[in-house]
């Protein structure tokens, strides 16, 4: 698997706060064409929290922040509208519990989660179906639970499957689709084995 630079977006961006919890924020405009981008010093939602993304949004944890949803309890979620999409970036951990990230469209193109850290704690064990993508090539990724599934795809250093049943069912859609938030200067067309003559 090639491992492509994380391009953190920069520039003029909108400041927002871990949400006070059990309260409903709802971030991105669904008018916007191109993505709106806002800063965070890191989430960790928990109760019942949530956060709507209701247009195109770019998300930057700051400072080392990490994106908790549910590590220390709760069903907090982010909902993705039809008209939304989620591009997450962090040098921090990762934990997607609770309530999950939900997917309005079912297209994980609409979702990425982009992790830059050398973790081996990075991991998912919530029963909302994600359908997006989890870009973490340098670090370890979970994924735990009885019922965690994953509809998109996983890039991780190391991918564990914990529990007795997760599933990761691979988007062959996602083969053509180019991602903002890498620098993919090439790209696999085929591939044909070769062997000594």
């Amino acid at each position: 698997q090639p491992v492509f630079d994380i391009k953190t977006p920069t520039g003029t961006g909108t400041t927002i706060f871990n949400p006070t919890t059990n309260s409903t924020t709802t971030i991105g405009v669904s008018t916007d064409t191109s993505p709106r981008l806002y800063y965070c010093n890191g989430l960790d939602m928990t109760g019942t929290t949530k956060i709507i993304v209701d247009g195109p949004v770019q998300l930057v944890m700051t400072g080392g922040g990490a994106f908790y949803i549910g590590l220390h309890g709760g069903t907090p979620s982010i909902q993705i509208n039809a008209t939304g999409s989620l591009e997450a970036f962090t040098t921090g951990d990762i934990a997607i519990y609770g309530g999950g990230i939900s997917n309005a469209t079912k297209n994980p193109k609409k979702i990425a989660v982009y992790g830059t850290n050398t973790l081996t704690v990075p991991d998912m064990n919530t029963t909302t179906p994600f359908y997006g993508v989890i870009y973490t090539p340098t670090g370890n990724f979970t994924v735990a639970g009885n019922t965690t599934s994953i509809y998109g795809a996983v890039v991780a250093k190391k991918i564990s499957l914990t529990g007795s049943a997760p599933a990761i069912h691979y988007d062959l859609n996602l083969r053509q689709e180019v991602f903002t938030g890498i620098d993919t200067p090439f790209s696999v067309a085929n591939l044909s084995e070769a062997t000594n003559l």
